[in-house]
């Protein structure tokens, strides 16, 4: 389950952070690219493929997901797999503008909370197509300078979209109760974060000791 954030910082600009935890263990490297002259750096999972990551217009996506076990099965029967998550955010990172990339993740109907943002401009989208059982439907906004984000693996502005406290399986409520405190964690970090530097600092505290 992962976690992602985002503030502006005055005489900095957007800055974003992201706590990736998974069932399984990740392999990962860094890839710097460059097509149609735009440059990108990104974070490669090895076993699944999954990739995001920042290009050199500044333009950076962090995204956290509303459909946590979607490609864990695989991993866990020892399968690697080529995430078609990942290829939507490195295409969306050719782009120019983070208008563009916005319009992109969407056309191409990437599902999950996901941030998008340069120094000075900051978007949120929220999508969910149910596991692939339902129609992809989305919102997403521009969030103004004086707004935080903050978003876990639960849906907010599509209150139906992942886990629901009312579920008949128990570990889908336990995870919703999982998820509904790091969001609230998460939060509490962001707020009083100073400097980008506290955002990443304040994902790694632990909380509780259980």
């Amino acid at each position: 389950m992962c976690v992602i954030v985002a503030k502006y910082f005055p005489g900095i600009g957007w800055a974003g952070a992201k706590n990736r935890d998974r069932k399984y263990i990740p392999e990962l490297d860094f890839i710097e690219s460059e097509e149609n002259g735009v440059d990108r750096m990104m974070m490669h999972d090895l076993i699944t493929g999954y990739k995001e990551g920042i290009n050199s217009h500044g333009i950076s996506i962090l995204n956290t997901s509303l459909d946590v076990d979607s490609d864990e099965p695989d991993v866990e029967a020892g399968k690697t797999a080529a995430s078609p998550d990942g290829k939507i955010i490195a295409e969306a990172l050719l782009q120019n503008t983070v208008e563009d990339a916005v319009k992109l993740l969407i056309k191409y109907k990437l599902v999950g909370c996901t941030i998008v943002f340069d120094q000075e401009t900051c978007y949120l989208i929220e999508a969910s197509d149910e596991d692939g059982t339902a129609p992809y439907r989305y919102k997403f906004r521009q969030i103004p300078k004086n707004n935080l984000v903050a978003r876990t693996n639960h849906g907010i502005w599509l209150p139906w979209a992942s886990f629901q406290r009312n579920a008949k399986d128990p570990q889908e409520r336990r995870d919703r109760l999982s998820s509904e405190a790091r969001l609230l964690q998460a939060k509490f970090v962001v707020k009083n974060a100073e400097k980008p530097q506290d955002l990443v600092d304040g994902l790694c505290q632990i909380f509780v000791d259980d």
